[in-house]
């Protein structure tokens, strides 16, 4: 029995992981009766009326009531059962997820994030989510964004790439910003090169609740490329902001450049300039470059 991190943390709430074993085989399963055992792909996962990234995450029903489960960097061990349609799913001893299982649609409530997932192969899998695999993400989404007239990608120093829709936001000419808007929307797209600065990014983040020009703060944890990510929303003199950090716990550059984080910042003059559909879209769109 091992114990696993803590997933999601605030926005999914505090789930404990515990696996027991090895990941479960599949082998027995393509000979087996029970049509719901498969793979299930994430569609959509929404948190408080927020729309978080479904890409890449995914689970797998097997024989004898296994479960295996990957929703941030790692399979983790679970048990499954259904009772007529309604589906429980236990990790460790605990119900971490529970909901309906009919014509290969899952749809859960996973410690307060409602999820849906579709099995794999089926029309509505292939219909509602574009998902791929870790490996094609960073080939294919020069191409999607190619495919998508009104949406383009950004990219951050060759390391990670953000999607913008093209209706609102355009390169900035004058060099002092990354992405701007007509109505004064301005997007920093950057990345953090040391532990130091994710830590110092942290630091300053925290002090701005208390800080003698802020007028309004929040901060919320997210999930964006598979990593769990913070993000702060604050209003000072100077209008608002949002910022969202991406921290790897790791130093994930190449080509001479270190990349231990990227961060996303956002600054306009109102709340809904900086924190919207379009905003948390871009956030969830974020993909690290092969």
């Amino acid at each position: 029995m091992k114990k696993v991190s803590l997933f999601l943390l605030t926005l999914a709430a505090a789930l404990l992981l515990a696996a027991c074993g090895s990941t479960a085989s599949q082998s027995g399963d393509a000979d087996s009766s029970d049509p719901n055992l498969g793979k299930y792909l994430c569609t959509s996962m929404e948190i408080d009326g927020m729309s978080l990234n479904p890409d890449g995450q995914w689970i797998q029903l097997a024989s004898q009531g296994r479960a295996t489960v990957f929703l941030s960097e790692e399979p983790d061990e679970g048990l499954w059962s259904l009772s007529g349609t309604t589906f429980t799913m236990t990790m460790g001893g605990e119900t971490v997820a529970t909901g309906t299982l009919e014509g290969g649609r899952l749809t859960i409530d996973l410690m307060g994030t409602a999820c849906v997932f579709c099995k794999e192969g089926t029309f509505e899998s292939a219909q509602e989510s574009d998902i791929v695999s870790p490996d094609q993400a960073a080939g294919d989404a020069e191409t999607e964004a190619e495919a998508i007239p009104d949406t383009a990608r950004f990219s951050c120093g060759g390391l990670y790439s953000v999607t913008y829709p093209t209706a609102l936001l355009h390169p900035a000419e004058d060099g002092l910003t990354d992405l701007v808007s007509d109505d004064g929307l301005q997007v920093w797209v950057t990345r953090l090169d040391s532990k130091d600065q994710v830590t110092s990014w942290q630091e300053v983040a925290e002090a701005r609740s208390n800080g003698q020009d802020c007028q309004n703060f929040e901060s919320f944890q997210l999930i964006a490329a598979g990593y769990d990510a913070q993000a702060i929303l604050y209003q000072g003199e100077d209008g608002w902001h949002s910022e969202v950090l991406v921290a790897f716990g790791k130093n994930l550059g190449r080509d001479g450049k270190d990349f231990y984080a990227a961060c996303l910042y956002f600054a306009g003059s109102s709340r809904e300039a900086v924190w919207n559909q379009d905003v948390q879209d871009m956030v969830s769109s974020l993909r690290l470059e092969a």
